[in-house]
This record gives C-alpha cells, structure tokens and sequence, in this order.
C-alpha cells in the first residue's frame, strides 16, 4: 500500500509517515502473511512432505485470481488438491480483506505515532479477528480501530475486538444510533446516554426510531449498560458531543440519570467517532439550560 492510499490528513512530517506505515505493515503483512498464506500451506504439507513444490505453486500463482481447483488436483490429486484449493482462496480472501482495512485505516491517522510498539498479543487478536470481515461497513470501523492503535497503542482492550467481532450489522448500526445521540464525559473518560432529565424514550422513539428493547439488545453485547444510573458532579463539567462541547460552571451538586456505556462501549464511542445527531444537539440546546439549571449557578456552553 503506498502512501498515496491514505494519510491524506496526517500532519507529521515524513518520519512520523514512515512510523505510521511501518506500524501499518507490520500488522497488516508480517501477521497475516504469516499465518493466514504461509503457515496454511506449511501446515499441510509437513504432514505430506511435499513443501518445495506447494511453495513453488503458491508463488507462482500468488498474483493470480485462483477460482479453478482443477490446477490442485492436477498437481496433487483429487482429495487433496480440493484441500489445498480452499486452503488457498481462504487465505487469499482473507488477506483480502485485511488489506482493505489497512488501506482505510491510513485515511483515519491524523496525530503524532507514539514510540510505543503495538503490544503481540493484541496484533495477533486483531488480525485472527480482521481477516474474517468482508462487510464493507464493519471494515470501516476496523479501520478506525487500526488506526488508533497505531496512532497510541493500548487504547482498545481485546475484550473491545472480541464484543466488535461478535457484532451483527444490526446491532453496529443501533450502536452508532446511541453514539450519535450521546455524550462523552471528559473527566471520567466514559460515554453517557443521558435519560429522564434530558429526554425520555418516548422522545428518543418519535425522534431517533430507538427504545427500551433496543437498549436491552445493548447491553447484552456488551456496550451499555440498561439500568440508570445517578452522576453527581460537584466540579466544572465537561461533556464532547462529536466535536462540541457540553461546559459548564457550577456552585452546588449537579446530578442527574443516565445509562452509562460500558468499558468497551466508552473505547468504541471514542474510536469510530460518529457524528453527533443534528437534532440530538438543538434538543440540548432546548433543554440543557432549564434542566442544568435546577442544580447550578454558572455558565454554560454548548458550541
């Protein structure tokens, strides 16, 4: 992948453009070639001793769309041409597929590449996990995951790979329905759908077409949790909504309910950065005074 693909809006010079692409590289080539092409053949042919002439295959047809399994039987016979030919286009596919999300994870890195490496283990999870995703949405937000990690690793846990893997397409899209009409609070680094002071789910059925259920539904993936909570907040606030910001300055105790986003939930909301919903944001600016305003005395600032 050259570096024409992406980093279009990556403002490091030329060496934090070669960190960022080694990094790229390094999971995107070194862990997949290594597993998923190599150690498939690798694998097989120990058992049949016969790694010299699948090697030499495997190279010569490397570049090639293989759709026939004729060739693999022809090589190695019937039953096991058929293994080795699905061996093959499984691999290829899946390398397929990782190399769309590296190409999408280089549009998404804008900030300075820490020195810190991109921890094995987790490299090793991601890749197992990305060369299995094919829907063209899900490799989006893989991407966005990529290039986080590259950017700072050890900000998405494998647990977080694990819950995003056993998404549906569903449940991704409700996920980014609840984003876009949530808030992020700074000072305890989570992510807050707010309820009952702001809005209640009859307003969030008649304007954003999400319920209850559809709160149950995440909290059994795994990303909010579906029993309100009370925040009580006795210093200045701050709440990002998308690139907003919710501020305010106080005298007393704030509180009010919400639903929290779980760890993983909270690591998403920040990673894929979903646009905040239009009308979410004037709802706020309807409501936020004349409910703020019953637990403090101050500013308050939503720009």
């Amino acid at each position: 992948m050259a570096d024409q693909v992406g980093l279009v809006n990556f403002k490091g010079g030329d060496g934090e453009k070669s960190k960022a692409l080694e990094k790229l590289v390094d999971v995107i080539a070194g862990g997949a070639l290594g597993r998923s092409v190599t150690s498939a053949f690798d694998t097989w042919l120990s058992a049949k001793a016969q790694a010299s002439s699948i090697r030499t295959l495997s190279k010569a047809h490397s570049e090639a769309e293989i759709e026939s399994i004729t060739m693999f039987k022809d090589a190695f016979g019937d039953e096991d041409g058929v293994v080795l030919a699905r061996a093959f286009i499984l691999a290829k596919s899946q390398q397929s597929n990782l190399d769309e999300i590296g190409e999408k994870a280089l549009k998404y890195i804008t900030r300075p590449i820490s020195e810190n490496p991109i921890d094995p283990d987790w490299k090793n999870d991601f890749v197992d996990k990305a060369k299995n995703i094919s829907n063209r949405d899900f490799k989006e937000i893989w991407g966005k995951i990529l290039a986080q990690e590259i950017e700072e690793p050890g900000l998405i846990s494998k647990r977080t790979l694990d819950i995003l893997y056993k998404l549906t397409p569903t449940e991704a899209r409700l996920f980014e329905t609840f984003c876009s009409i949530s808030m992020y609070d700074s000072n305890n680094r989570q992510a807050l759908f707010v309820h009952e002071d702001f809005l209640t789910f009859d307003d969030y059925y008649h304007m954003f077409n999400i319920n209850y259920l559809d709160l149950l539904l995440m909290d059994e993936a795994g990303l909010i949790k579906s029993e309100t909570v009370l925040f009580k907040y006795s210093a200045d606030v701050l709440f990002e909504i998308g690139d907003k910001k919710l501020e305010f300055s106080k005298s007393e105790d704030l509180h009010f309910r919400c639903y929290k986003f779980t760890v993983s939930g909270s690591q998403l909301y920040k990673s894929i950065a979903i646009e905040p919903d239009d009308r979410f944001i004037e709802t706020l600016n309807d409501v936020a005074e004349d409910v703020l305003r019953k637990h403090l005395v101050g500013a308050i600032n939503l720009k």
